[in-house]
């Protein structure tokens, strides 16, 4: 017998563990197992099985419903979206029309200042006709 202190090649002894562990799986291929805790594996087995497929059923509805909930976020955003350009319209709209009206108010005021002037210097003139009339007259 060899001495435990003996120095081996490596894979020195690989046919002899081969050999030994065969015998050992072909032990354990004709192992036997109750049919019972083979039924009970199965049943566990069953049970995760279902618990996994309710879960995804679950999980399926929940991401229907959160489908739902974005389209319905998506159609108000569009309608929000439309109103706030229609909008900005308007205001661009009322924007040019308030410059139109503030340049045609301009307008009227200075014709109205041109005719205030026009209309002192005829009352002017009038008033200087009729003191020379009546300077005649005398």
């Amino acid at each position: 017998m060899e001495s435990p202190h003996t120095r081996k090649m490596p894979n020195a002894n690989t046919a002899a563990y081969q050999a030994s562990h065969a015998n050992d799986l072909s032990a354990n291929r004709d192992m036997l197992v109750p049919l019972s805790e083979v039924h009970n594996f199965i049943d566990k087995e069953r049970e995760q099985y279902d618990r996994l497929l309710l879960i995804m059923l679950q999980g399926v509805s929940d991401l229907k419903e959160k489908e739902d909930d974005l389209l319905l976020m998506r159609s108000k955003l569009d309608t929000v979206s439309r109103e706030s350009a229609e909008k900005d319209k308007v205001q661009q709209n009322d924007s040019k029309l308030i410059m139109q009206l503030s340049k045609k108010l301009e307008t009227l005021l200075m014709d109205n200042e041109d005719l205030r002037d026009q209309n002192d210097r005829l009352n002017t003139r009038l008033v200087t006709v009729e003191c020379e009339k009546m300077n005649l007259m005398k």
